[in-house]
Protein backbone atom coordinates (compact mmCIF):
# COMPACT_ATOMS: atom_id res chain seq x y z
CA UNK A 1 0.00 0.00 0.00
CA UNK A 2 1.58 3.50 -0.92
CA UNK A 3 0.62 5.92 1.70
CA UNK A 4 -0.18 9.76 1.35
CA UNK A 5 2.65 11.44 3.10
CA UNK A 6 2.97 11.63 6.59
CA UNK A 7 2.88 14.27 8.81
CA UNK A 8 5.36 13.62 11.77
CA UNK A 9 5.20 16.81 13.81
CA UNK A 10 2.41 15.66 15.80
CA UNK A 11 4.73 13.40 17.29
CA UNK A 12 7.04 16.11 19.14
CA UNK A 13 6.39 18.30 22.27
CA UNK A 14 5.15 21.55 21.58
CA UNK A 15 7.93 23.35 22.89
CA UNK A 16 8.05 25.77 20.80
CA UNK A 17 10.76 24.36 19.01
CA UNK A 18 9.17 21.64 17.47
CA UNK A 19 11.30 19.67 14.65
CA UNK A 20 10.22 15.60 13.96
CA UNK A 21 13.52 14.08 13.09
CA UNK A 22 13.14 10.66 12.47
CA UNK A 23 15.73 8.05 13.40
CA UNK A 24 15.57 4.33 13.73
CA UNK A 25 12.61 2.33 12.43
CA UNK A 26 11.59 -1.68 13.70
CA UNK A 27 8.73 -3.52 12.12
CA UNK A 28 6.80 -6.12 14.08
CA UNK A 29 4.37 -8.31 12.54
CA UNK A 30 2.41 -5.10 10.78
CA UNK A 31 3.36 -2.25 12.99
CA UNK A 32 6.08 -0.20 11.59
CA UNK A 33 7.28 1.95 14.91
CA UNK A 34 9.33 4.62 13.49
CA UNK A 35 11.50 6.96 16.22
CA UNK A 36 11.13 10.59 16.31
CA UNK A 37 14.20 12.05 18.40
CA UNK A 38 12.38 15.23 18.90
CA UNK A 39 15.84 17.20 18.96
CA UNK A 40 16.26 21.51 19.38
CA UNK A 41 16.96 22.95 15.67
CA UNK A 42 20.45 24.02 17.24
CA UNK A 43 21.80 20.62 18.34
CA UNK A 44 24.91 22.43 19.14
CA UNK A 45 22.85 23.97 22.10
CA UNK A 46 21.88 21.09 24.46
CA UNK A 47 20.75 18.11 21.97
CA UNK A 48 17.84 16.14 22.56
CA UNK A 49 15.63 18.51 25.43
CA UNK A 50 12.38 15.64 25.71
CA UNK A 51 11.53 12.30 25.57
CA UNK A 52 11.05 9.84 22.09
CA UNK A 53 7.55 9.22 20.66
CA UNK A 54 7.50 6.35 18.61
CA UNK A 55 5.11 7.07 15.62
CA UNK A 56 3.08 3.80 14.53
CA UNK A 57 2.48 2.96 11.16
CA UNK A 58 -0.63 0.27 10.44
CA UNK A 59 1.92 -2.08 7.15
CA UNK A 60 -1.61 -3.38 5.91
CA UNK A 61 -3.51 0.04 5.50
CA UNK A 62 -0.79 2.43 5.29
CA UNK A 63 -2.09 4.52 8.03
CA UNK A 64 0.06 6.75 10.38
CA UNK A 65 -1.90 5.95 13.89
CA UNK A 66 -2.69 9.20 15.43
CA UNK A 67 -1.54 8.21 18.86
CA UNK A 68 2.51 7.83 19.73
CA UNK A 69 3.85 5.20 21.88
CA UNK A 70 6.09 7.85 24.54
CA UNK A 71 9.35 6.63 25.53
CA UNK A 72 10.72 7.56 28.75
CA UNK A 73 13.74 7.87 27.82
CA UNK A 74 15.35 10.50 25.06
CA UNK A 75 17.41 10.74 22.00
CA UNK A 76 16.70 6.92 20.02
CA UNK A 77 20.06 5.91 18.59
CA UNK A 78 18.51 2.29 17.49
CA UNK A 79 15.36 0.21 17.30
CA UNK A 80 15.25 -3.78 17.40
CA UNK A 81 12.92 -6.31 16.99
CA UNK A 82 12.61 -8.83 19.68
CA UNK A 83 10.65 -11.40 18.09
CA UNK A 84 10.28 -13.90 20.83
CA UNK A 85 8.57 -11.85 23.07
CA UNK A 86 7.02 -9.54 20.05
CA UNK A 87 8.96 -6.46 21.71
CA UNK A 88 10.87 -3.63 20.50
CA UNK A 89 13.94 -2.51 22.35
CA UNK A 90 15.13 0.89 22.11
CA UNK A 91 18.72 2.34 22.34
CA UNK A 92 17.91 5.67 23.84
CA UNK A 93 21.35 8.32 24.27
CA UNK A 94 19.84 10.17 26.40
CA UNK A 95 22.00 13.62 26.65
CA UNK A 96 24.96 11.41 26.63
CA UNK A 97 25.58 12.09 30.67
CA UNK A 98 25.25 8.49 32.71
CA UNK A 99 24.43 10.74 35.38
CA UNK A 100 20.72 12.01 34.63
CA UNK A 101 19.22 8.27 33.49
CA UNK A 102 17.63 9.61 30.03
CA UNK A 103 19.36 6.93 28.38
CA UNK A 104 19.62 3.59 28.32
CA UNK A 105 17.82 0.45 27.10
CA UNK A 106 13.91 0.11 26.76
CA UNK A 107 11.31 -2.26 26.05
CA UNK A 108 8.25 -1.74 24.36
CA UNK A 109 4.75 -3.29 23.81
CA UNK A 110 4.06 -2.04 20.38
CA UNK A 111 0.42 -4.20 20.83
CA UNK A 112 0.10 -2.21 24.06
CA UNK A 113 1.35 1.04 23.13
CA UNK A 114 3.40 1.24 26.28
CA UNK A 115 6.72 1.22 27.33
CA UNK A 116 7.86 -1.94 29.92
CA UNK A 117 11.17 -1.44 31.13
CA UNK A 118 14.31 0.50 31.20
CA UNK A 119 17.49 -0.13 32.27
CA UNK A 120 19.45 3.43 32.56
CA UNK A 121 22.62 3.89 30.82
CA UNK A 122 24.13 4.47 34.53
CA UNK A 123 23.08 0.40 35.13
CA UNK A 124 24.07 -0.46 31.73
CA UNK A 125 27.72 1.30 32.32
CA UNK A 126 27.59 3.72 29.45
CA UNK A 127 25.16 5.41 27.01
CA UNK A 128 24.32 2.98 24.88
CA UNK A 129 24.72 2.62 20.94
CA UNK A 130 23.74 0.32 18.50
CA UNK A 131 22.95 -3.14 19.47
CA UNK A 132 21.15 -6.64 18.10
CA UNK A 133 19.23 -9.05 19.92
CA UNK A 134 20.17 -12.61 20.07
CA UNK A 135 18.24 -15.40 21.39
CA UNK A 136 16.95 -12.83 23.85
CA UNK A 137 20.05 -11.42 24.86
CA UNK A 138 21.26 -7.50 23.70
CA UNK A 139 24.49 -6.75 22.68
CA UNK A 140 24.88 -3.53 23.31
CA UNK A 141 27.76 -0.80 22.27
CA UNK A 142 28.14 0.98 25.35
CA UNK A 143 30.26 4.25 26.51
CA UNK A 144 31.19 3.76 22.62
CA UNK A 145 34.15 2.00 23.52
CA UNK A 146 32.98 -1.36 25.13
CA UNK A 147 30.22 -4.29 24.03
CA UNK A 148 27.64 -5.31 26.82
CA UNK A 149 25.45 -8.33 26.76
CA UNK A 150 21.73 -7.65 28.63
CA UNK A 151 19.77 -10.63 28.78
CA UNK A 152 15.90 -9.03 27.90
CA UNK A 153 14.15 -10.83 30.29
CA UNK A 154 14.33 -8.76 33.42
CA UNK A 155 17.22 -6.48 31.79
CA UNK A 156 20.15 -8.67 34.14
CA UNK A 157 23.10 -6.75 33.06
CA UNK A 158 26.37 -9.23 31.89
CA UNK A 159 29.91 -8.91 32.13
CA UNK A 160 31.79 -6.49 29.21
CA UNK A 161 32.83 -8.93 26.31
CA UNK A 162 34.68 -6.28 24.44
CA UNK A 163 36.52 -2.78 25.73
CA UNK A 164 38.66 -0.97 23.83
CA UNK A 165 41.72 -0.04 25.26
CA UNK A 166 41.41 3.82 26.49
CA UNK A 167 41.96 6.64 24.70
CA UNK A 168 45.00 8.91 25.64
Amino acid sequence: VEPDPYDMLPFTTDDGDRNARPSPMAQLGSLLCVANQDLPTDLFSGGADTNTKLAVVNTDSGELETDPIPLTQWNTSALQTWTDAERIVASNYGTFNPADNRGGLEVINPAARESEAVLSEAELGGTPGDFTILAGVAYVVTGFTSITPVTLEGLAVGAEIYSYPSFT
